[in-house]
C-alpha cells in the first residue's frame, strides 16, 4: 500500500499509539499501521466517505464514517448503524436498553464487519489505560453449545474472534464481550459485571 498526496508516514510504536495520533488531528479520518515496519500512516484528505483499501500488513482504523441525521453519535457500516453506549450496565439490561432504542446489541456476522467495530473502538479508546470491555450480542443459551448470538439462538456462529483461551469459563461466564487488552477480541464474561456496550440498528 503506497502514499498518496492525502497522506504522510510517521513512525509509531503500537496501533494503539497510531490510533491516537490519528484521534488527535481533526483532519485525520483514516488512519494504516504496519506492524512489520511501525509506520503509521496518517490520511489528512478531511473525507470521512474516503474509499480507503487495505493490503497484507496493514491495519485499517477509520472513525466514524456516517452520523445519521436520527442517531445522535452513531456511525455506519454496510447496511447498519452502530452506537457505542458508555453508561455502564449489566448485559441484560444492556440488551434491553439497545431493543428500547430500536436495536440490539451488536452482532459482527462477518470478518470485515468485525474489523470495523474494532477499529472504531480502538481509535475511541486511544487514551485508555486499564482493561475494558464492551457488551456484544453473544450468550450462552446451553451448558453443551457454543456462545450464540442472541438474534439467531438456533445458529452456530458463522465467524468467531475469541481472545487466546477464550472463552475460558464456559460454565460461569455467559456473555460476550470485546476487550481491549486484546486489541477488542471476544472474552466469555459474567453477565452481571457492568460494562458500556454497542447497539446495531438496521
Amino acid at each position: 500500500m503506497s502514499p498518496n498526496i492525502h497522506t504522510y508516514d510517521v513512525y509509531s510504536e503500537s496501533i494503539i499509539k497510531c490510533a491516537k495520533l490519528c484521534s488527535e488531528q481533526d483532519l485525520c479520518c483514516v488512519a494504516s499501521f504496519a506492524e512489520l515496519t511501525s509506520i503509521c500512516r496518517i490520511d489528512k484528505s478531511e473525507n470521512c466517505s474516503l474509499a480507503t483499501f487495505s493490503d497484507t500488513g496493514w491495519n485499517i482504523m477509520r472513525k466514524q464514517l456516517y452520523i445519521p441525521p436520527s442517531c445522535t453519535e452513531c456511525f455506519s457500516y454496510a447496511s447498519s448503524t452502530y452506537k457505542v453506549i458508555e453508561d455502564t450496565l449489566n448485559w441484560e439490561m444492556a440488551r434491553d436498553n439497545c431493543y428500547d432504542l430500536g436495536g440490539k446489541l451488536v452482532e459482527m456476522e462477518t470478518q470485515d464487519e468485525n474489523d470495523f467495530i474494532k477499529s472504531t473502538l480502538t481509535v475511541r479508546n486511544a487514551n485508555i489505560t486499564g482493561n475494558k470491555i464492551y457488551y456484544l450480542g453473544g450468550f450462552k443459551f446451553k451448558p453443551d453449545e457454543d456462545i450464540r448470538w442472541v438474534s439467531t439462538p438456533s445458529q452456530e456462529m458463522a465467524f468467531v474472534d475469541m481472545a487466546p483461551g477464550e472463552p475460558n469459563n464456559p460454565n460461569s461466564e455467559l456473555c460476550l464481550g470485546a476487550i481491549n487488552y486484546y486489541d477488542f477480541q471476544w472474552i466469555d464474561l459474567p453477565c452481571a459485571w457492568l460494562n458500556p456496550y454497542i447497539c446495531e440498528f438496521f
